[in-house]
């Protein structure tokens, strides 16, 4: 059993932490349609914005089970509509009532990639993207395991501008002229990717800050919602510091960043 107690450890109990959720097969993120937070909004996937919409808090609320809350309101979170159990059901965002349908079990399936779920379908049906459609703006209803459509990731939202793990989610602003920026402190030696998510036209560079040294610039890919992605071994306890900007001086805008 690799539940949200072991994939995640403690944290989903903090509830001051946010979370990304980003599906395995799209690359897009969970998201609250259109910012909404009356009972019955659409839940669909998204292209990265930075947004409160686009983020969740873990809550365990007993038997191995969680609530999933969009940071939009306290008291909206994921629900699985009339609580049906067949496939093709629409998930939702509703007010908190303790039911069922508003409890999940998320379970690690692969190193960094958890399956989330349903308690209403007696954990036969879990969430996934509709067709397993590569689409911003597809709606994510509950579907039996098939495959990385019904994966995901799911990343705490860093705050501090010193990142001392893996899997943290950094969300930057990046102004007009202005590189977001932070430094990250390995925990051990070894080979890290370091990408970039959302943003139009991003450059990401990697320099060893305590030597004044410039290790890597990535800025090919380009497109709205292109990423950047670096693969560099990295010493335990050296400070590297990750900067992102627009090929753009004139852009702004959030740009999420990732090391795993």
């Amino acid at each position: 059993d690799r539940s949200v107690s072991r994939g995640l450890g403690d944290v989903y109990k903090r509830q001051s932490h946010n979370f990304v959720f980003r599906n395995v097969n799209s690359g897009h993120f969970l998201d609250v349609y259109n910012n909404e937070t009356k009972n019955g909004t659409n839940i669909l996937q998204y292209v990265f914005n930075g947004g409160n919409n686009q983020q969740w808090q873990i809550t365990h609320v007993g038997e191995g089970l969680v609530k999933i809350r969009t940071r939009l309101n306290t008291n909206c979170v994921l629900d699985i509509d009339r609580s049906k159990n067949n496939n093709g059901t629409k998930v939702q965002l509703w007010n908190y009532e303790g039911n069922k349908n508003q409890k999940f079990k998320i379970v690690q399936r692969y190193r960094g990639e958890y399956v989330i779920y349903a308690n209403t379908s007696n954990f036969t049906k879990c969430l996934s993207v509709k067709d397993g459609s590569k689409n911003y703006g597809e709606i994510v209803h509950q579907w039996e395991y098939t495959g990385a459509r019904e994966r995901w990731t799911i990343n705490r939202v860093i705050t501090t501008t010193n990142v001392t793990h893996r899997d943290g989610f950094q969300i930057l602003n990046v102004n007009v002229g202005i590189s977001g920026w932070f430094y990250f402190i390995p925990p051990e030696n070894g080979y890290y990717y370091i990408e970039t998510v959302g943003g139009k036209d991003t450059i990401l560079k990697v320099t060893d800050f305590d030597a004044g040294k410039l290790l890597v610039t990535a800025d090919d890919n380009g497109g709205y919602g292109g990423n950047e992605k670096v693969y560099r071994y990295l010493t335990a306890n050296k400070r590297y510091r990750i900067d992102v900007s627009y090929t753009d001086t004139m852009a702004s805008g959030k740009v999420g960043v990732t090391i795993y």
